[in-house]
C-alpha cells in the first residue's frame, strides 16, 4: 500500500500516527499531463492547409533549443511547516522504525555521495558530485534542518536522475566495517533489535562486488523520505532501488576483478552524442579558448594513451567543450566527452581506477541493436592494432542487447505536491519498467543503489531524510528472496 503523511493531517495532542491515503484503484498509473507546446517547440511543423490558422513561429531551432547549463536553478520556495514532535524523522512513529543512517545525509549542508546524471538536453542545478543542501525546516520543531533542492530543465530527451551508491553507506559510513554488523545468514538477525546490514557472503567476484557495494535491507519493508516540489516543477518523480541483478556498478566491479566470470547484467558502452544538432569533434588542449576547460576535466581527459599520438593532447567533445552538461557526475567531471575519448575514460563511479577496462582502447563504432535502434558503441568489430602502441587488439563480442543490459532498477512513481509529504514505498510494490534485463526477483540482501528520476520537462524537487523503514511488529521480511 502506498502511504503518505500530509503535514496538515497531523493531529495534536493525540499520539502521532501515519495517515494512510485513500486506497488507490488497482493498477493506477500516474500520468503527467504535459502541455504539447512545451515539447513540440523544437520540432518543425508540417505545412498546413490554406484555410488553417497562421503558424506560430518557433521559439528556437536546432542548437538554440538547448539552454545554457549554468545557474538555471529554480528560485527557492517554502512550504507550511508540518506539526510533528521532536525528532519525528529519526524516531519510531506509531509502530514504525527507521534505518539508522539518513542516506541523503544533508545534515552537514551537503548531500554527501549523491551524484547526478542527465540526458544532456538541459542541466540540473546545483550540479556536480555531492551537491550542496539548503537550510529549510520541515517540522515545526526543526531548528537547523537541511534539504536537497534540485531543479533544471526543460529536458527534451529521457530526463535524468540523482542517486547514491550504497557502497558509501556500506564502507564510508562504516556499517559493514564492524564484525558485529555482519549477517549470520541471508536475511537473518545479528540481534533481535538490530537488523544486519551487510550482504551475505557469496563466492567469486560477485561476492567481492556485493560485499563492498551493497547492503542487506531484507529486514526492512521499504524506503521512506520527505519530498515536495516547487510550483514550476512536474509532479512525477520515480523512486528506484537497484540490486545485484540490475546494478551497473556491481557489473563493473565484477569485470575489473575477473572479466571472464559471467555477470548478472551487462553495461552498455555508448559513445554517441546525445545532444541535439551536435557532432563529435576533436579539440586541442592547447586551444586558448577551450584548453583551460579541457584541462579541468577530472580525471584529466588528456593525454590519452589509447588515441593516436597526434590526437593525445586533446579530446573529443559533443559540440564545443563545456557547451552541454556532462551525462554524469559521480566524483568526476566528464563534461560533454564523446567518441574515443569517452571510451578511454574512467568509469564515473570509480574514477580513481583509471580507464574503464571494458571500453579502453576500443573504437567508437556505429552499431544497430536487434530492436532497430542505432548508437555509437565502444567496441572493435574486427581485430585491429592499437593506434598508439601498434599492439594487436582482438575483436570484441557484440555489444549487449537491451534484454541483457543493466539499469532497469525496481521503481515506483510518486506524485509530489507543493507541500511537504512523508512517503513510504513498500519494496513489494516496486517493479522494473521493462526496458533492460529482467531480474528473477528483487534481491533485498544486495541493495546497491537508490535513485530519484524524472522524464521530460522541468524538475524542481525538495528531498530530505531518505531511509529504509519497517513495522516493528513485522520482524523479518515476509517476502524473502527465493
Amino acid at each position: 500500500m502506498f502511504l503518505t503523511v500530509h503535514g496538515s493531517k497531523w493531529e495534536s495532542p493525540q499520539p502521532m500516527r501515519l495517515q494512510r491515503s485513500e486506497p488507490r484503484p488497482a493498477g493506477r498509473v500516474f500520468v503527467l499531463a504535459l502541455g504539447a507546446a512545451a515539447f513540440s517547440a523544437c520540432i518543425p511543423t508540417a505545412a498546413q492547409s490554406p484555410d488553417a490558422a497562421p503558424l506560430e513561429p518557433l521559439p528556437c531551432y536546432g542548437s538554440q533549443c538547448i539552454p545554457p547549463t549554468q545557474n538555471l536553478g529554480a528560485p527557492v520556495t517554502t512550504a507550511p511547516l508540518v506539526h510533528c514532535d521532536d525528532n519525528m524523522k529519526h524516531a519510531p512513529v506509531d509502530g514504525y522504525e527507521f534505518f539508522p543512517v539518513d542516506i541523503l545525509n544533508n545534515n552537514g549542508g551537503t548531500a554527501t555521495y549523491f551524484y547526478q546524471y542527465v540526458d544532456g538536453t538541459a542541466g540540473i542545478w546545483p550540479s556536480g558530485y555531492g551537491p550542496p543542501a539548503i537550510q529549510q525546516n520541515i517540522c515545526d520543531t526543526d531548528t537547523n534542518n537541511y534539504v536537497l533542492h534540485e531543479s533544471g530543465g526543460p529536458f527534451y530527451g529521457w530526463g535524468g536522475g540523482i542517486g547514491i551508491g550504497l557502497a558509501h553507506i556500506n564502507t564510508d559510513v562504516g556499517l559493514c566495517l564492524s564484525s558485529g554488523a555482519a549477517c549470520q545468514a541471508p536475511g537473518g538477525y545479528a540481534h533481535p533489535d538490530t537488523p544486519c546490514t551487510c550482504p551475505p557472503p557469496v563466492p567469486g567476484q560477485l561476492g567481492v562486488a556485493t560485499s563492498a557495494a551493497a547492503l542487506d535491507v531484507s529486514q526492512w519493508e521499504g524506503i521512506s523520505f520527505w519530498a515536495r516540489r516547487g510550483p514550476a516543477g512536474q509532479p512525477l518523480m520515480r523512486v528506484l532501488v537497484g540490486d545485484k541483478f540490475t546494478d551497473d556498478d556491481i557489473s563493473y566491479l565484477m569485470y575489473v576483478g575477473n572479466p571472464n566470470e559471467p555477470r548478472l547484467c551487462e553495461r552498455k558502452g555508448e559513445c554517441t552524442c546525445m545532444f541535439q544538432d551536435t557532432t563529435c569533434d576533436w579539440y586541442s588542449a592547447t586551444d586558448p579558448t577551450y584548453g583551460p576547460l579541457i584541462a579541468s576535466v577530472s580525471p584529466p581527459a588528456t593525454p590519452d594513451p589509447f588515441l593516436p599520438p597526434a590526437l593525445q593532447n586533446g579530446a573529443y567533445f559533443c559540440g564545443a567543450p563545456g557547451s552541454h552538461p556532462g551525462p554524469a557526475s559521480s566524483g568526476i567531471t566528464t563534461a560533454n566527452l564523446c567518441g574515443r575519448s569517452l571510451c578511454d575514460y574512467a568509469y564515473p563511479a570509480y574514477p580513481n581506477n583509471g580507464p574503464d577496462p571494458a571500453w579502453a582502447g576500443r573504437a567508437c563504432t556505429p552499431f544497430t541493436y536487434r530492436n532497430g535502434t542505432q548508437a555509437d558503441v565502444c567496441y572493435n568489430p574486427t581485430a585491429t592494432v592499437s593506434p598508439s602502441t601498434d599492439a594487436p587488439v582482438p575483436a570484441d563480442p557484440l555489444p549487449a542487447e537491451s534484454d541483457e543490459q543493466c539499469g532497469d532498477h525496481f521503481t515506483f512513481p510518486v506524485e509530489l505536491s507543493e507541500n511537504w509529504q512523508f512517503y513510504t514505498i513498500p519494496f513489494a510494490q516496486m517493479s522494473q519498467q521493462g526496458w533492460a534485463k529482467q531480474a528473477p526477483y528483487f534481491d533485498l540482501t544486495t541493495a546497491s543503489v537508490v535513485r530519484f528520476t524524472w522524464d521530460t520537462g522541468f524538475v524542481d524537487y525538495y528531498i530530505d531524510d531518505v531511509r529504509f523503514y519497517r513495522l516493528k511488529a513485522n520482524g523479518p521480511s515476509t517476502t524473502p528472496p527465493p
